[in-house]
């Protein structure tokens, strides 16, 4: 059988940290939008805020 060849993947190589600087944080983040990433940060720091007060008791799921 052929020898694989193998590759050493490291993280923190100049080439990687590049490409990440291009890249914005929604996107890295999984958002389409600059938007759509504010509005769900927004949403988190509200709903830790709430859990906090004691607002929320322990909710799983979404909407039924």
């Amino acid at each position: 059988m052929a020898k694989q060849l193998e590759l050493d993947f490291n993280p923190k190589s100049e080439d990687i940290k590049d490409i990440e600087k291009g890249v914005p944080d929604f996107k890295k983040h999984g958002f389409q939008t600059r938007e759509e990433w504010l509005k769900a940060k927004a949403h988190d720091r509200a709903w830790r805020h709430m859990e906090e007060m004691g607002m929320v008791e322990n909710v799983k799921g979404g909407k039924k």
